[in-house]
Formats: structure tokens, C-alpha cells, sequence
């Protein structure tokens, strides 16, 4: 908890209920393909770094969280598309699902209602671009 004073420096008095996965933030600091490099090369070290930057969004959560302001929060995890995933299903479960249930917990800790789905349960902009019937 020592970014606390960080976060509050870096965010102010501004309210964000939209939380994205460490993954996420990983892959688009380092691109797709040198986050690979990095998971597979070094495993352990990438997975300290997706621990890292989880502390980070609950400490956030736990400096931030008024559900007077707003009671609810969407946690959304693009893990692939209606016809393949992204990840494998036991990175999925062992880095994904893990550490997104933390975030889960503390907001439902702080009173929101929580709205989190994986990607491949979501409509996504793209889908009929690719031919896919959306219903």
C-alpha cells in the first residue's frame, strides 16, 4: 500500500469504476509480442509483474472505491473471440481468473455491484466484421 500517495497524487479527486486486467495492461505497455517473450523466457518474473500490478489496481480500488458516486464497476477481460481464445485455458484460469476475483471481492467489499465477464461471452464491435452473426 505505499503508492497510496501516488494514486492520490496521479488521480485526484476523480472517480474511475472501469477496471481492466493486468494482462491487459501488460500487453499493451509491452505489445503482444514482447510480453510473450517475456512470459515464456521468464515466467516467474512476468507472473510477479501481473502480481504487482494487481496490488496496484486494489490499492487504487481501496483509495477510490464510493459507491454514493457510483454503485456499480465493470471488470471486462478480452480472453479471445466467439470462435477461439486469446490464452489458453490454463493461463486463463491460473492468471487471469485468479487475480481478477481479488477485484471482485474488494469492490463487493466497498458496496458496488460488480459486472465482469471474459470476452468471449461479450458482443464485441468487431464480430460482424468478421462474418459472425450477432443475435
Amino acid at each position: 500500500m505505499q503508492n497510496i500517495d501516488l494514486i492520490k497524487y496521479l488521480a485526484g479527486d476523480r472517480i474511475n469504476t472501469e477496471d481492466v486486467s493486468a494482462v491487459a495492461i501488460a500487453t499493451e505497455r509491452y505489445d503482444e509480442t514482447g510480453w510473450w517473450y517475456l512470459w515464456y523466457d521468464f515466467p516467474e518474473t512476468a507472473s510477479r509483474y501481473l502480481d504487482d500490478l494487481t496490488e496496484y489496481q486494489l490499492a487504487f480500488i481501496d483509495a477510490f472505491a464510493d459507491p454514493a458516486v457510483c454503485p456499480f464497476t465493470q471488470i471486462s477481460v478480452g480472453v479471445g473471440s466467439a470462435s477461439s481464445l486469446l490464452y489458453s485455458p490454463d493461463f486463463i484460469r491460473r492468471e487471469v481468473i485468479t487475480r481478477e476475483k481479488k477485484k471482485v471481492e474488494l469492490w463487493k467489499k466497498h458496496g458496488y455491484y460488480v459486472l465482469a465477464f471474459l470476452g468471449v461471452d461479450s458482443v464485441n464491435p468487431c464480430e460482424p466484421l468478421a462474418s459472425m452473426e450477432v443475435k
